[in-house]
């Protein structure tokens, strides 16, 4: 599955300008000169509210389901990226959610990859009220 997915990122990214979330695709387009890479986080108390609000999860609950999750994804990152999960040296960006509304930050992204690359052709963020989750 894993060489799969890797080759379905890479089809991607060569068809032209895209935006891949998780799946390893910052590691896998590693060294391509056309790639932006962002990790968002935010502080854990933020994150277990938000799943308490979601998923309709007591504190505990939530923590160890976001604990479950990282743990998961950091594994998954070292065995087949060989990536630390995070990492801030292996981004371009890193964004903390809980100072900004994704929109906002969806619009920083959009900004940055515009000065990154100028020649791309890029969508503006439609202005359309925020989803409530």
């Amino acid at each position: 599955m894993w060489l799969a997915q890797a080759r379905a990122i890479t089809k991607l990214a060569d068809e032209g300008s895209c935006v891949i979330v998780g799946r390893c695709a910052g590691a896998i387009l590693r060294g391509r000169k056309n790639v932006l890479t962002v990790f968002v986080h935010a502080p854990l108390e933020i994150r277990i509210n938000h799943v308490m609000d979601r998923d309709g999860l007591d504190s505990k609950e939530a923590e160890e389901r976001i604990k479950t999750i990282d743990r998961e994804r950091a594994e998954h990152s070292l065995s087949f990226a060989n990536a630390t999960w995070g990492a801030a040296e292996t981004h371009h960006l890193v964004l903390d959610s809980s100072i900004q509304s994704p929109r906002d930050a969806a619009k920083l992204i959009a900004n940055l990859a515009k000065k990154a690359f100028p020649e791309a052709p890029l969508s503006p963020c439609p202005e359309k009220p925020e989803r409530k989750s």
